[in-house]
C-alpha cells in the first residue's frame, strides 16, 4: 500500500467532521453540566470551574482540554496569565444535535462507526468521570466496553488504521539490505499494528528474514488477544516470542539483552511512557549497531493543539501523568514532531527522520496528524 493511498481525500473529510463532532459532544457535556451558564458570563480557568462545580481532582487535565479544544473550534478565548489559561464564550452556543454530524461521517465511511460508537459512549460517561464517580479505567475497559475498545483499533477503522498502515510503509523501507532481523515490537495493544506491518512484510517478501519478533506489551490481556488476531490473519508465521515488558522499566532486566534487536517497533505506544528520556534510553541500549527505532504516532501541531483521539485517551490515569519538561516534552500525551526531534537527540540517536502525512503531494491545506519517527544508534 503507497501512502498517498492511506492518507486519502475521504479520510480527510472524515477527520474534519469527526472533529466537529467530538466539538458537539463536548458542548452537549458543558451543557449538561452547567459549564456554558459559567463560561457565559466571565473568563474561568479549569480550577475555577472544578470549584464552583465541585468536580474531582482528576477532572483537571481532561477539562482544561476540552476548554481548549473549544478554544481552537473558536467556539471560545483565552486569556493568559502567570502560565494559565482563562477561558470565556466568544457568542452564544446554538448546540446541535451530534448525531446528525455522525451521519454525515457515515454516510462517507460506514466503518467509522467503530469510532463513533466510542465517542458517543464516553460522552455519555463523562459527566460521571468529571464528578469522580468512575475512573476512566472503569469507562473504557469494563465488559461492556471491551468491543467497542477492540473496533476502534481495529484495522477496519480507517480512522485509527491509518497509523498502523503509514508505520508499516515505512517501515519495511527501513530494513537492513541483507541479513536476518530481530524486532521489538513496543506497546503492541490489541495486535492491529502488528497485523498490518506482517502483511506488509510478507507482500515485500520480506518476512522470511524475520529471524524473531518479539512481540511485547505490559498487559497480558492484550498480548493474548494479539496472538489470536496474528494467527487468525497469518497463520503460517510462526517466530513470534510474546512478552510482558513495561518499557517504564529497565528492558534489560526484563531479559532483552543489550545490543540484541535489529529494530524497535511501535504504532501510538511510547507517549505514554511516564520518563520519555529514561524508555528512549533502555531502547537504545537494547538495540545493536545501526540499529533502528521506527515509531508510528498521532502528533499535535503545537503546544496547545488538540488532536481528537486525546477526548478517548485523557481519561486514562497512564496517558495524563507523564514526566514533562520545558524543553524536551512540553505536553502530556501526544508530542509535537519538533519534540520528538529533540528527545531522539537528547538520547543520542542520529539520522533523525520526521516523516508527516502531509509530506506526500496534498499541498498546505492539511495539517500533520500523523508522524513516523526514525532514529538509528551508531
Amino acid at each position: 500500500m503507497r501512502i498517498q493511498e492511506i492518507f486519502t481525500e475521504n479520510y480527510y473529510k472524515v477527520y474534519d467532521l469527526t472533529s466537529d463532532y467530538v466539538g458537539e459532544l463536548i458542548l452537549s457535556i458543558f451543557n449538561q453540566m452547567d459549564i456554558i451558564k459559567i463560561l457565559e458570563v466571565q473568563y474561568c480557568s479549569e480550577v475555577n470551574i472544578i470549584e464552583k462545580l465541585d468536580l474531582h481532582e482528576q477532572s483537571a487535565l481532561p477539562l482544561r482540554w476540552m476548554l481548549m479544544f473549544l478554544c481552537n473550534k473558536n467556539y471560545l478565548s483565552y486569556e493568559e496569565k502567570e502560565g494559565k489559561h482563562y477561558f470565556k464564550l466568544n457568542k452564544p452556543i446554538k448546540l446541535r444535535n451530534p448525531e446528525e454530524i455522525a451521519d454525515r461521517i457515515l454516510a462517507i465511511d460506514e466503518m467509522i462507526i467503530y469510532s463513533n460508537r466510542l465517542l458517543k459512549n464516553i460522552r455519555d460517561e463523562y459527566p460521571s468521570f468529571l464528578l469522580g464517580k468512575k475512573t476512566g479505567i472503569e469507562i473504557l475497559f469494563s465488559n461492556e466496553k471491551a468491543k467497542l475498545w477492540r473496533d476502534y483499533f481495529s484495522n477496519n477503522h480507517k480512522g485509527y488504521a491509518v497509523h498502523n498502515y503509514f508505520g508499516a510503509c515505512v517501515m519495511f523501507k527501513s530494513f537492513p539490505l541483507e541479513g536476518d532481523i530481530k524486532i521489538l515490537e513496543v506497546g503492541s495493544g490489541t495486535g492491529s499494528g502488528t497485523v498490518a506491518l506482517l502483511n506488509c512484510l510478507k507482500k515485500e517478501n520480506l518476512l522470511l528474514r524475520v529471524q524473531e519478533y518479539i512481540l511485547s506489551d505490559i498487559s497480558p490481556i492484550f498480548l493474548r488477544e494479539s496472538n489470536r488476531l496474528i494467527m487468525k490473519e497469518i497463520a503460517d508465521f510462526d517466530r513470534i516470542l510474546l512478552r510482558k515488558i513495561d518499557f517504564n522499566r529497565s528492558i534489560e532486566e526484563q531479559k532483552i539483552a543489550p545490543e540484541s534487536i535489529d529494530i524497535v517497533y511501535g504504532v501510538n505506544a511510547l507517549h505514554v511512557a511516564n520518563d520519555l528520556i529514561f524508555t528512549l534510553k533502555e531502547i537504545k541500549n537494547v538495540l545493536r549497531k545501526n540499529g533502528k527505532l521506527v515509531i508510528s504516532e498521532c502528533i499535535r501541531n503545537n503546544e496547545i493543539g488538540t488532536p481528537q483521539p486525546e477526548f478517548i485517551f485523557n481519561l486514562l490515569d497512564s496517558y495524563r501523568n507523564v514526566k514533562t519538561d520545558p524543553t524536551l516534552r512540553k505536553t502530556v500525551g501526544f508530542l509535537t514532531p519538533h519534540n520528538w526531534r529533540i528527545l531522539l537527540e537528547e538520547v543520542g540517536f542520529n539520522d533523525i527522520e520526521i516523516i508527516l502525512n502531509t509530506d506526500f503531494d496534498r499541498g498546505t491545506r492539511y495539517l500533520p496528524i500523523g508522524a513516523v519517527i526514525k532514529g538509528q544508534k551508531d
